[in-house]
């Protein structure tokens, strides 16, 4: 099991190193800045998936937010099932006609998640933060009270 001593705050850069499988869902909400929206997103970020021998698994997960900056072209398409919503994968694809400089990449975004359901959108950036040390759990979330 992995040592986490201090609360992570990742972006671009650690894109390629995350993994979004069985994240629960908790919320979506937008911020609204002077010339720009965030998507904001509560999840259960799974850090640690520990599986053994015989095939059972516990999960180090923390909860975490994820905010997607400058967002444009929102859609959600949401089926809720009883268990409520957990994501797949997200996929981002970088966009050629707004990326105008080096600098300055933009990116489409697609969180897919279970029985079909999709958040798509357009954003400049985005991190996840991690808003506790990751707690031991037998299931792939955290139990409410312990959010």
């Amino acid at each position: 099991m992995t040592e986490y001593s201090e609360i992570e705050h990742l972006t671009d850069k650690d894109w390629e190193n995350l993994c979004w499988h069985d994240n629960r869902i908790y919320g979506i909400s937008l911020s609204y800045g002077k010339f720009h929206e965030n998507l904001i997103i509560d999840i259960d970020y799974i850090v640690e998936w520990i599986c053994r021998p015989d095939k059972t698994c516990s999960f180090l997960i923390s909860p975490a937010t994820l905010t997607f900056n400058q967002i444009l072209d929102l859609e959600i398409n949401i089926k809720c099932k009883h268990q409520g919503i957990y994501i797949n994968a997200i996929h981002r694809e970088l966009d050629k006609e707004r990326s105008t400089l080096p600098d300055r990449l933009y990116y489409n975004w697609k969180i897919d998640c279970h029985y079909g359901s999709h958040v798509s959108f357009g954003a400049s950036s985005f991190s996840r933060i991690l808003r506790k040390k990751p707690i031991l759990c037998h299931g792939q979330e955290i139990p409410f009270a312990e959010r």
